[in-house]
């Protein structure tokens, strides 16, 4: 992308998506807080955490290396 467009272009364009996208966040958090309980909204996102927590201490080594310590990706 930088050799196609101006950093300015890139940096307006990935500034206006962010504005964007967290606006549309509030918004959907605004909706559902409406309409679903409390609890649930924070027996959801417990879950969720505790879902997170337990998967990156059971340590899922297959993205980070292959065998004998090499990655897959080379430069060119």
């Amino acid at each position: 992308l930088t050799s196609k467009y101006k950093l300015k272009d890139i940096i307006l364009g990935t500034a206006a998506a962010i504005l964007v996208l967290n606006g549309m966040a509030v918004l959907a958090g605004g909706f559902f807080y409406e309409f679903i309980p409390d609890w649930m909204i924070k027996t959801i996102a417990a879950l969720a955490f505790l879902y997170f927590a337990a998967s990156t201490i059971a340590g899922d080594d297959d993205e980070e290396e292959e065998e004998g310590g090499k990655s897959k990706i080379r430069f060119a």
